[in-house]
């Protein structure tokens, strides 16, 4: 009741995901009462065609390391994919890690971040990795991601369902499946030519950031006319 009488007193949403927009008309908001932008993505960007030389696979996970991220599930799914054999890493970008999570072959911790460290450190991995365990709504991560031309591999699941294009930006897996995120890594380590077009790909799909400045010029534009 009390999130129906908050939502009378606006009179229009910007929704970064049409995954959102799609809950708004659930909770009986009327869709033209609706417009879909995506957030804006920072100024600087990588090399997107820049790729890195070394053997192994680079995972990287970037963000809060609470439950609701999943991180335990990639942690695991880490281990499923090592112990077949396969030669990857995982880097963790965030604050307050559970040092048992870093007890074991190739699990790195590298701390906190800064915004402007963000792209230097993207820049030592191949993939980046989402988890989350619930629905997310445009994480800001999947475009700053795109903006590096860095594939994700994230969860069937939500807003990141909607981001990452599977087979072209990215790799979808069964969300809350070990297994199945494993064999998403497995899957890249063993083909690097699938790694590169998938990185092509998320370079293409980046959105420039002065086209969503002119997508909110013209919205608060209209607001009044």
């Amino acid at each position: 009741m009390r999130l129906q009488r908050l939502i009378l007193t606006i009179d229009h949403f910007i929704c970064p995901s049409y995954f959102l927009k799609s809950q708004y008309l659930r909770w009986g908001v009327s869709s033209d009462r609706l417009s879909v932008i995506e957030n804006l993505p920072a100024k600087k960007l990588l090399d997107a065609q820049k790729q890195r030389s070394q053997k192994e696979l680079v995972i990287g996970y970037f963000g809060q390391l609470n439950r609701w991220k999943g991180v335990d599930l990639l942690v695991e799914a880490v281990h499923v994919a090592r112990n077949q054999g396969i030669d990857l890493i995982l880097e963790i970008n965030g604050p307050s890690a559970d040092i048992q999570l870093l007890k074991s072959d190739g699990i790195f911790w590298n701390g906190r971040y800064e915004p402007e460290q963000l792209w230097e450190r993207m820049a030592r991995v191949d993939v980046v990795a989402m988890s989350s365990i619930w629905f997310e709504n445009s994480p800001m991560v999947i475009q700053e991601s795109y903006q590096c031309g860095k594939p994700v591999v994230a969860p069937d699941l939500g807003g990141m369902a909607e981001k990452v294009h599977d087979g072209r930006t990215g790799l979808l897996f069964v969300n809350g499946d070990v297994d199945s995120l494993a064999g998403k890594m497995i899957c890249l380590a063993q083909n690097r030519s699938l790694l590169a077009s998938l990185a092509k790909g998320a370079a293409y799909h980046a959105i420039p950031r002065q086209r969503l400045i002119n997508a909110h010029q013209r919205f608060y534009q209209r607001l009044l006319i």
